[in-house]
């Protein structure tokens, strides 16, 4: 399990985390899961978070932002 311990994280609803927030826990747990990610799928640990793809989901409409 890898789960970084990220002081400072804020939600907009009291459950998932503002964007800011995400952010920052998502770079945390690149940096700690780098290693492990990049042996799975062949790349060096810097390229991990390069090495994926796939665009990011579009906005639903009308969601509130």
């Amino acid at each position: 399990l890898i789960s970084p311990k990220v002081t400072g994280l804020n939600t907009f609803d009291g459950s998932h985390l503002d964007q800011a927030s995400a952010e920052k826990f998502v770079a945390a747990f690149v940096e700690q899961a780098g290693p492990r990610l990049a042996k799975c799928i062949g790349v060096g640990p810097k390229n991990v978070a390069a090495a994926d793809p796939a665009p990011a989901p579009a906005a639903k409409s009308g969601a509130a932002q």
